[in-house]
């Protein structure tokens, strides 16, 4: 049904330069537009650099950016870029102002339209959060996303504790979690599914209601075949 790339996060001085050329890769075009959605950290274009470096000098993508909390854009404009874009990169930071900000601005529908059509969702962190079902934030404040994937995805998934919270999730709400590490991207094509690490150390796992967490690792190689979304 469409081509979603969930990234855990990143922290220097490793790269997503693997990961990005898979993101460019799904377009299926030579110089794709790419549409990047801060509004996660509320349109703060600290890390926009990465973006133009990454995509735009080295993989030729074209560059816009969606800044809804600092413009206030008019629904006809939004679409209009949404629609004009290969790719939207939502930026991560918290998933909370990401949402609310989503909802004021009726990006689901925006966002699902764009999705059906063809165009590559990405994002890290929050921005890989919300095309998920879900997501429970410090353990109590539940927060609708998008629903385009049927899991609950959770980022960052090496850092200390983070197997149990997700572990605690999946069996309170009865649902396949996806645990993704830093430098990590599950990409979702379809029914299918690749994982892709720009750290050879990275994985990615799912989850399930009373399966140890650690039995559910996706296969993490970067030569990784698209496999089923059924596949254990």
């Amino acid at each position: 049904m469409g081509k979603i790339a969930a990234i855990g996060g990143s922290a220097p001085p490793c790269d997503l330069q693997v990961i990005d050329t898979e993101i460019v890769r799904l377009t299926g075009k030579e110089r794709p537009k790419l549409l990047y959605v801060p509004a996660a950290c509320g349109d703060d274009l600290k890390n926009f650099h990465f973006i133009q470096n990454s995509y735009g000098e080295t993989l030729g993508c074209q560059l816009d950016t969606l800044l809804l909390l600092k413009e206030s854009p008019a629904k006809e404009s939004i679409r209009e870029k949404v629609f004009a874009a290969d790719i939207i990169y939502v930026e991560g930071g918290s998933i909370t102002t990401l949402m609310t900000s989503f909802e004021h601005f009726q990006m689901a529908e925006v966002l699902e339209a764009a999705y059906r059509k063809g165009v590559v969702l990405a994002g890290k962190s929050a921005g890989a959060i919300c095309w998920g079902t879900f997501f429970i934030e410090n353990k109590q404040h539940k927060i609708s996303c998008l629903g385009l994937l049927d899991y609950v995805l959770y980022p960052h998934f090496d850092v200390k504790g983070s197997h149990e919270e997700l572990g605690a999730i999946v069996a309170a709400e009865d649902i396949i979690g996806i645990g993704i590490e830093n430098h990590c991207a599950v990409c979702f094509k379809d029914e299918e599914y690749r994982v892709i690490a720009a750290n050879k150390d990275a994985k990615a796992y799912k989850v399930y209601r009373g399966t140890n967490v650690q039995r559910m690792m996706l296969d993490s190689s970067s030569a990784a075949k698209w496999k089923s979304g059924e596949d254990h």
